[in-house]
């Protein structure tokens, strides 16, 4: 097989699928609540990305992963709490 036909059939194997719904989702109306969950999932895969570099930092100093993530999460309820104050 032809490897730009290849690379093109790739390309639309992973494009609909991401593309589709992105159309439809417009025309839908959430709750609020919903809505607001929707707009936390990054923030959840940030998370998820995060926590292993922050437990296997360095096995001598594990305390540093440890502080950075402590501020990161004061930070992060911060910027939470002051978003529930401004909606």
């Amino acid at each position: 097989m032809n490897i730009t036909l290849l690379i093109i059939l790739c390309a639309l194997v992973t494009f609909i699928p991401r593309v589709i719904p992105a159309i439809f989702v417009e025309r839908l109306n959430f709750s609020p609540k919903f809505d607001k969950s929707l707009n936390l999932i990054p923030y959840t895969a940030l998370v998820a990305l995060i926590c292993p570099g922050v437990l296997t930092v360095d096995p001598d100093l594990w305390y540093i992963g440890l502080i950075g993530a402590i501020i990161a999460g004061r930070l992060a309820w911060k910027r939470y709490l002051l978003e529930l104050l401004l909606f």
